[in-house]
């Protein structure tokens, strides 16, 4: 008879599902606040024999790796009363609290932490001491929730901009991991331009006919877009998207669709966009863009969707590389 306890696999499954399961319910209800961690990089200077990590505030060139919009439960508030902190200014105020954060893979005593609202304050705080919850280290999930007991440190608001930083991250929600800044706000650009694209075309929509149409004209490709956007983005983007209207009447009347990925449609949208006729939908012609006068609302319309469509194929690539 198989017997739980000794059997190692097993409990290392039941583990990593026990673990996988509150992230899940954490990031759904989100009962956290968020901080901006610095997590000192190992190849800042430190002792070869003991590994500790010099003074690295002020008297060697540490490097830190900066986390954004980290994510963390906070365990206990932040509790301030006096004490003779030697290497600050003597005796002043220390301020302490423990907090459990989940997105940081390897916390270090000595990393520092500010905190955004509501909680914000001029204060920077350094990790005092990391636990690691359970037997979380040995699980398959990359889910270590660590606790970390933090207390004032030995530098000042204004000076932490000084820090010698080697690489920026935020934590996004909507993929759950840290990704690179630079890639978040070009993502972050084109979800703006996305929201407020979406917001124009709603504008064509004909709730009759369940489609998207301007001057009597079907875009073949601006609802084959939407189509697609809605299919691909409605699991990760809710709120953006129960505000736009998926073309379900285009489906119904012109299905199988002309493109079979939206890199198909980059492909052949800048030579060409191909209208139905609204009231004939037998009859289709295209139109080269080139040769052909469109109407003030059809050219509008169609230039907005070549913009729609880049916006979408950042997002598209963005999700797709941190879905991995």
């Amino acid at each position: 008879m198989l017997n739980v306890t000794n059997e190692a696999k097993l409990v290392q499954d039941l583990n990593t599902e026990y673990y996988r399961l509150i992230n899940f319910f954490s990031n759904i209800k989100r009962p956290s606040t968020f901080i901006k961690y610095y997590n000192i990089d190992p190849s800042s200077p430190r002792n070869e024999v003991t590994h500790e990590t010099f003074d690295f505030y002020s008297k060697t060139r540490s490097y830190w790796n900066v986390y954004d919009l980290t994510p963390t439960q906070i365990i206990s508030a932040i509790q301030n009363s006096p004490d003779n902190a030697v290497d600050l200014k003597g005796q002043m105020i220390i301020s302490a609290t423990t907090i459990t954060t989940y997105t940081i893979e390897n916390p270090r005593i000595g990393d520092l932490v500010t905190f955004y609202k509501p909680v914000e304050s001029d204060e920077v705080l350094r990790v005092r001491a990391v636990r690691l919850q359970l037997n979380s280290n040995i699980s398959t999930e990359p889910v270590k929730w660590y606790e970390l007991d933090l207390e004032t440190a030995p530098i000042r608001y204004e000076q932490i901009e000084e820090l010698h930083k080697l690489n920026h991250y935020v934590y996004d929600l909507v993929v759950e991991r840290n990704v690179e800044y630079k890639f978040y706000k070009k993502y972050v650009k084109a979800m703006n331009q996305l929201s407020e694209l979406l917001k124009f075309f709603n504008n064509f929509y004909i709730r009759e006919r369940d489609l998207y149409a301007a001057d009597l004209k079907i875009p073949r490709e601006l609802n084959e877009l939407i189509y697609y956007i809605k299919k691909r983005f409605d699991n990760k983007y809710k709120r953006l998207m129960e505000n736009t209207f998926a073309p379900f009447g285009y489906w119904d009347h012109y299905s199988p669709f002309k493109y079979k990925s939206i890199d198909d449609m980059k492909f052949n949208i800048s030579k060409e966009f191909e209208l139905i006729d609204y009231f004939h939908k037998k009859d289709r012609e295209i139109y080269n863009l080139s040769t052909y006068n469109y109407s003030e609302t059809i050219e509008s319309c169609l230039k907005k969707t070549i913009e729609l469509l880049e916006y979408s194929k950042i997002i598209k690539d963005y999700l797709d590389h941190h879905d991995k």
